[in-house]
C-alpha cells in the first residue's frame, strides 16, 4: 500500500513499489499500473474515481475497507485536471456516461458545518 506523510515519503514509497514489482520501463510500470487499478479496484465494483476514493459498493461485505483516500476537497482539483484531460483529447463534447451514487436518508438542509 502506499503511503506517506510528505510528497517526498510517498513517491520514495511508490518507487519502491514498482522496484519491487519489476516494473522498470515505462510500458512495464504502464502495464502494472492498470492491472493493479483493474484488480484492486474496477474488478470489485469499483469503477470510477469516486467509488475507488470511497469505497461505498459493500462488494467484499464491509464498506470504506478498500479506498484510498479521505480528502473530501480532492475532487474539485481532480475535475478541473479531468477538464484538462478532455481538452487537450478534443473530447469535452463527447458523449459521457456519469455513475452517481444515490444515498438514503440524506438531510433535507444543507449543513453549514
Amino acid at each position: 500500500m502506499l503511503h506517506g506523510n510528505s510528497q517526498e515519503e510517498i513517491l520514495a514509497n511508490a518507487a519502491q513499489y514498482a522496484y519491487e514489482q519489476g516494473w522498470d520501463s515505462l510500458s512495464k510500470g504502464l502495464l502494472g499500473g492498470v492491472e493493479f487499478v483493474k484488480e484492486g479496484y474496477i474488478n470489485k465494483g469499483q469503477n470510477t474515481l469516486y467509488l475507488q476514493k470511497f469505497d461505498i459498493v459493500k462488494q467484499d461485505g464491509k464498506l470504506y475497507t478498500n479506498q484510498y483516500m479521505q480528502n473530501l476537497l480532492a475532487a474539485t482539483s481532480e475535475a478541473s485536471n479531468m477538464k484538462s484531460i478532455y481538452e487537450a483529447s478534443d473530447t469535452v463534447d463527447g458523449q459521457m456516461n456519469f455513475i452517481i451514487p444515490l444515498y438514503e436518508n440524506m438531510p433535507e438542509e444543507i449543513s453549514e458545518r
